[in-house]
């Protein structure tokens, strides 16, 4: 049968017309129990990290990793903390696969985090110069747009996904609480 728009059109139950399905390799991506263990330079299955649904859009996330007696270092009036530390992070770069619509959540967010930190920022900057003329009343009001500003900065600056990091050393990164449907399917890490 001829298809009359197009004569020169592959019948309809050709298998050039069935599209190929690219097979997802996951020969440095594994699964430790409740862990996701990602080796170095692999590339992560197009699962989001958040809810679990297949997406095609990612996000990359820089953070660091540091052991937990680090932050022990804190409690030492934190001075301690600012020298020792720098030694013991390790930094990490990852191509986090995330859902459009977190992105998108995501993006309004830290717009409006945006508006509210450029919001004080414009009004701090017309009442400080009036700071003998304002009165009492001006405290308050310095108080409250400082609060204003670092929440706007936090909004906007806030991670998209917030990575709990089990560990990293200089071949793998482990992952926790992800969401079930990201560790299905994957091979047992194989420990050496």
């Amino acid at each position: 049968m001829i298809d009359e728009r197009n004569p020169y059109a592959p019948p309809p139950d050709s298998e050039s017309l069935q599209p190929v399905p690219e097979p997802w390799l996951s020969n440095l991506v594994w699964r430790d129990g409740d862990l996701l263990v990602v080796g170095r330079g692999a590339e992560l299955r197009p699962r989001c990290f958040v809810t679990g649904v297949d997406t095609d859009y990612s996000t990359v996330i820089r953070t660091y990793w540091q052991p937990r007696w680090v932050y022990l270092l804190i409690l030492m009036w934190g001075i301690p903390y600012l020298l020792i530390a720098p030694f013991f992070r390790r930094y990490l770069h990852l191509k986090v696969p995330v859902d459009r619509d977190l992105l998108v959540k995501r993006q309004r967010q830290s717009r409006r985090g945006r508006f509210m930190a450029g919001y004080a920022t414009l009004s701090l900057a017309i009442l400080l110069p009036n700071f003998e003329v304002a009165g009492i009343w001006f405290l308050p009001v310095l108080c409250g747009l400082s609060l204003v500003l670092v929440i706007g900065i936090a909004f906007a600056r806030a991670p998209l996904v917030g990575l709990q990091i089990e560990r990293i050393d200089d071949q793998t990164l482990v992952l926790r609480n992800l969401p079930r449907r990201c560790l299905e399917g994957l091979h047992p890490w194989p420990q050496e």
